[in-house]
C-alpha cells in the first residue's frame, strides 16, 4: 500500500513520461488534492477536483488512478487525456472507502491481496 507507483516491465518508456507524471507522483507521494482540466475521447472537458492514488503504467499508457470528488467515486485518468493539473498546498485526510486500499480492493480480487 505504500508503493503509489506501479508499471510492469517494458522494453522502453517513452522519455518525456518522466516530465508528465512529476507534478501528479508529487501530489499522490503528498497526498495533495488537485484540480484537473480532462479532456475524454469524445473530446469533452471536464474540471475535476481529485485525490491522486496512484500512478500505473499499461503500455503505452500512464494511469491516474484516484478517487474523483466529481464522480464521487474512483477513476483512472489517461495522464495523455489531463490538460492542467494544479496541486492544492493542503493534505487530505483519508476517509473510509477513498484510499488506495479501497481503490485496490476494486480492481484486486481479495484472494490475491491477501497472498
Amino acid at each position: 500500500e505504500n508503493n503509489r507507483l506501479f508499471a510492469p516491465p517494458v522494453k522502453k518508456i517513452d522519455s518525456e513520461s518522466e516530465f508528465y507524471l512529476k507534478e501528479p507522483r508529487e501530489a499522490s507521494s503528498r497526498k495533495n488534492r488537485v484540480i484537473i482540466t480532462y479532456e475524454n475521447k469524445e473530446n469533452i472537458l471536464t474540471q475535476r477536483i481529485f485525490r491522486p492514488l496512484y500512478l500505473a503504467f499499461f503500455s503505452p499508457r500512464w494511469l491516474l488512478s484516484g478517487w474523483c470528488e466529481l464522480r464521487g467515486e474512483f477513476r483512472n485518468l489517461r495522464i495523455d487525456r489531463i490538460t492542467r493539473l494544479e496541486i492544492f498546498p493542503e493534505v487530505f485526510a483519508d476517509e473510509p472507502g477513498k484510499t488506495l486500499s479501497g481503490f485496490l480492493k476494486t480492481v484486486v480480487p481479495q484472494s490475491s491481496m491477501e497472498s
